[in-house]
């Protein structure tokens, strides 16, 4: 049983899942895709129900199912995170054991898969893990509010996992039908293909929505009679001194610098943009090979203070107001920590290292951006983004952990970034991801809603006129 009443698009979203044994919540963050999907749960009643999450989230779902769901029917309730079957390989085994043998004795198996996106690639092994108990089980869930950020190929693992290959065939026949590829030449004279294009994008969105619920934070609000949450983004400029703008040349150029008679190289050329990054923020890591030993000593090297100053200088001018600073790096997370001590203003930290009390009895919390899952810290209505990475996955899973449902009005967004330098391009990343995105799960179904708005209009014009006719 569910001890809690349903909001009007989440009993909409219940329904679109009813007709379906394997269906897809896409529901933007903070919507409560928790509370849905126990709803989902609470309907199908299967005897043994497995939730796969990340490690972030296991304290969250276990609130959720006793905040919500009444285990009225006696069903096993198992939450297993995606990395621990596949870091441990007895348990990874123990797991196939149990559910082949569930399955031959025709126990009614459901599996729900947040944070969906973790399988995303078909290869990697928690996304066989994750699709091989979902063939076994009879209902299947998957749960996240931004699914992909790339291309069309990311939804297949997540198809396959609701339905295997009932939806999109096979990763072979989907790439087939759908993947246009280029061959380009190494150096070395060997051909490799560049996925450059995709073929019937109109019938992969048709498939996407007609096995998916979506809804974003916005249209939730409107659902329940609120005004939609006023959103200001703001890029907060500043440049680079010239040794610092010396260095980051130089790396760019050379990919080596010389910092105080310490050379500092960039080992692979697909790395040189995590370190560009690192002098924006003010300093460079190294590490320098130990003879004799595999491990290398890593040292940080201070670059220049100006992102720094320009965030303190920022944060000066918030009086009161809570906020939330989000950062890439460990090394920037302590400098800011050390800044605040010595303006003795109050903080947390949320990283791997550092968890989450759930209280925000501070000025600020400053988040580790890849620890942005499972937690609310809405009672900040500021959010400064001092560094971040190119997923859009990522960035939206952090940013959204200001929003509350019930009671954000508006939020500010802020973004420091070094002018002319390549946290530019990192922003403007962001930007054509999210644009993705967006044009896959918001434009197609508003499209189409309109669509079939319009066909109603007309058919209700095309009865009126006959009714006129007959009068």
């Amino acid at each position: 049983m569910i001890r809690t009443t349903l909001r009007p698009y989440q009993s909409e979203a219940v329904a679109a899942a009813r007709p379906h044994s394997g269906f897809a919540l896409f529901p933007e963050q903070r919507t409560g895709k928790c509370l849905i999907s126990l709803a989902i749960v609470d309907e199908r009643k299967p005897e043994v129900l497995i939730i796969l999450c990340p490690k972030k989230a296991l304290k969250t779902w276990d609130e959720q199912i006793d905040l919500h769901l009444v285990n009225d029917w006696d069903c096993e309730i198992y939450i297993i995170t995606y990395q621990e079957p596949v870091k441990n390989i007895e348990l990874r085994k123990q797991w196939y054991k149990e559910t082949l043998k569930w399955q031959k004795d025709g126990v009614d198996m459901m599996i729900i898969g947040d944070e969906i996106h973790f399988i995303k690639k078909p290869g990697a092994a928690q996304s066989r893990f994750a699709r091989t108990l979902a063939k076994r089980c009879k209902s299947k869930l998957a749960l996240s509010g931004t699914p992909i950020d790339k291309g069309f190929e990311q939804y297949w693992a997540i198809y396959d996992f609701i339905n295997k290959g009932e939806i999109f065939g096979t990763y072979g026949q989907f790439k087939e039908d759908h993947c246009i590829y280029e061959m380009h030449e190494r150096r070395d004279k060997r051909q490799y293909p560049v996925l450059t294009g995709y073929r019937d994008e109109e019938e992969i969105m048709r498939l996407v929505h007609e096995y998916s619920y979506r809804v974003t934070f916005n249209e939730a609000r409107k659902a329940m009679g609120k005004q939609p949450v006023k959103i200001r983004r703001k890029k907060v400029w500043f440049d680079l001194t010239r040794k610092s703008r010396h260095i980051y040349n130089e790396l760019e150029k050379d990919l080596e610098t010389t910092i105080d008679g310490l050379t500092v190289g960039v080992p692979l050329p697909v790395t040189l943009a995590q370190k560009l990054q690192q002098v924006c923020g003010g300093f460079l890591l190294h590490q320098e090979r130990i003879p004799g030993e595999r491990k290398r000593k890593r040292s940080v090297i201070p670059v220049g203070t100006e992102k720094l100053d320009k965030l303190m200088a920022l944060l000066s001018g918030f009086g009161e107001e809570k906020a939330v600073i989000c950062c890439r790096f460990t090394h920037e997370i302590e400098a800011i920590a050390e800044q605040f001590e010595a303006f003795h203003w109050t903080y947390k930290i949320i990283s791997g290292k550092h968890e989450w009390d759930m209280e925000f009895d501070v000025d600020f919390v400053i988040l580790q951006v890849r620890s942005g899952l499972g937690f609310d810290l809405a009672e900040a209505n500021t959010y400064v983004l001092y560094s971040w990475d190119h997923s859009h996955i990522t960035f939206e899973q952090a940013r959204f952990r200001i929003m509350n449902m019930e009671h954000t009005v508006w939020v500010n967004y802020y973004f420091l970034m070094a002018r002319d330098t390549i946290e530019g391009d990192y922003y403007e990343a962001i930007a054509k991801k999210k644009d993705f995105s967006d044009r896959v799960l918001d434009r197609y179904r508003k499209e189409k809603a309109q669509e079939r708005e319009g066909t109603a209009r007309k058919g209700a014009r095309r009865i009126r006129k006959t009714r006129a006719i007959f009068a």
